[in-house]
């Protein structure tokens, strides 16, 4: 008999505490407003959390993604080039130049 073993990846902080916080909402333990971290939380722990939840969030989003949501995001990334543009063309300093 063959044994099929997957590697095994070390999670980051920020994936440990994303699978937390789904788990908690899940079983309902965790409501909206509820506070999650105790005050002496430093900034850099919430930044690596916050990026963990949106990296998973935009993983997610792109797996469920359809043709009408690529379509928006195009029409929405072309808006963003045509603005990038406008800004070039009227600034002599060039595009966003302190």
């Amino acid at each position: 008999m063959t044994l099929s073993l997957n590697p095994i990846k070390p999670k980051l902080v920020a994936d440990q505490v994303f699978d937390q916080l789904r788990e908690l909402i899940f079983r309902g333990q965790l409501k909206a407003g509820e506070k999650l971290m105790p005050g002496d939380v430093s900034l850099k722990d919430l930044l690596e959390v916050r990026l963990g939840l949106e990296c998973n969030a935009a993983a997610w989003a792109a797996r469920r993604a359809v043709d009408t949501d690529l379509e928006c995001l195009e029409k929405s990334l072309a808006h963003h080039i045509d603005i990038f543009n406008a800004i070039k063309r009227h600034d002599p300093r060039g595009p966003l130049t302190p």
